[in-house]
C-alpha cells in the first residue's frame, strides 16, 4: 500500500501503510517517518509520484 500525508494526523496512515510519502510541505514529524518526499501540494506531488510510478 501506498499512502500519501502531509499532517500530523497522518502519521498512523503513513506507519500502517506499506510505504508512505510525504508532500514537501508535510509537518516535520510526517517528513521525518515517511519513506519519500515528494514535491508539494502546489507543484502537485502525489499526481507526480502516481505517474511516476503507474505511467
Amino acid at each position: 500500500m501506498l499512502a500519501f500525508g502531509d499532517g500530523e494526523n497522518d502519521l498512523a496512515l503513513l506507519r500502517a501503510a506499506g510505504y508512505g510519502a510525504a508532500t514537501a510541505n508535510a509537518r516535520l514529524p510526517l517528513r521525518d517517518i515517511a519513506d519519500e518526499i515528494v514535491p508539494g501540494n502546489d507543484e502537485d506531488g502525489v499526481a507526480q509520484c502516481l505517474e511516476a510510478r503507474f505511467f
